[in-house]
């Protein structure tokens, strides 16, 4: 299913606060989250270079590439209050700190080696006062810990197997993609879902959000008073 995030940004994106841009897609109930996403960027612009983040970003490029993006997750899929969620390879904290502020119940583990991105996301955590956020400066292979929610971003379908490991038994992977999810890509005990295809405003280009279960669970979302 293919649904548009938004229309056109105002005066081509370039201007403007991240908040004004997103009042116009995002529900009226996080209107109280806005300050937090200013702040957020503020604090990915200052420190984009040393930490190596991202390129130069435009407001509208970087609210529909790192917020629009995330929030489109967040519709696929029910999470139950209170879930542990592990952002794998999670960079700049996407899309794992976005989730922790429009869903400040979540248990969220930010999974990062790159020891100075993981020196980035811990000062960016304590900066917003995320205090469930937790951050793991290092590789996913040597957590122990199994969440009902594993994500990506940046990592690709060949990281399934690797996501595959983090979740548990009646958990869900959710990764974001470039273009629409190939249902054999998955491999492993690892099933496709459900896809949600999306249009980002800023640029036009389409997005696909995709959801894997493991094989031998049912198939149905997990209900809000399920273990975390």
């Amino acid at each position: 299913m293919a649904v548009d995030v938004g229309t056109d940004l105002k005066n081509g994106g370039t201007t403007g606060t991240i908040s004004e841009y997103l009042v116009e897609y995002l529900p009226s109930e996080y209107e109280e989250k806005l300050e937090f996403f200013d702040a957020l960027y503020e604090l990915h612009s200052r420190y984009r270079e040393t930490g190596r983040l991202s390129a130069p970003m435009a407001p509208a490029e970087y609210a529909e590439e790192f917020i629009l993006d995330a929030w489109a997750g967040l519709k696929l899929i029910s999470i139950p209050n209170a879930a542990t969620v592990a952002d794998v390879g999670s960079g700049g904290g996407y899309p794992g700190l976005p989730w922790a502020i429009l869903r400040p119940d979540l248990n969220v583990t930010l999974i990062e080696a790159n020891s100075r991105k993981a020196e980035y996301l811990r000062y960016v955590t304590g900066e917003l006062r995320l205090d469930k956020v937790v951050v793991k400066n290092t590789r996913a292979e040597d957590v122990e810990e199994r969440y009902k929610i594993v994500t990506a971003k940046g990592l690709g379908f060949e990281a399934l197997p690797l996501l595959e490991g983090l979740v548990k038994t009646d958990g869900r992977v959710v990764v974001f993609a470039l273009s629409s999810v190939d249902s054999q890509r998955a491999g492993g005990a690892l099933v496709l879902e459900d896809e949600l295809r999306y249009v980002l405003p800023y640029r036009g280009t389409e997005r696909a959000v995709a959801v894997y279960a493991l094989g031998d669970v049912s198939r149905e979302t997990p209900p809000a008073n399920s273990d975390n």
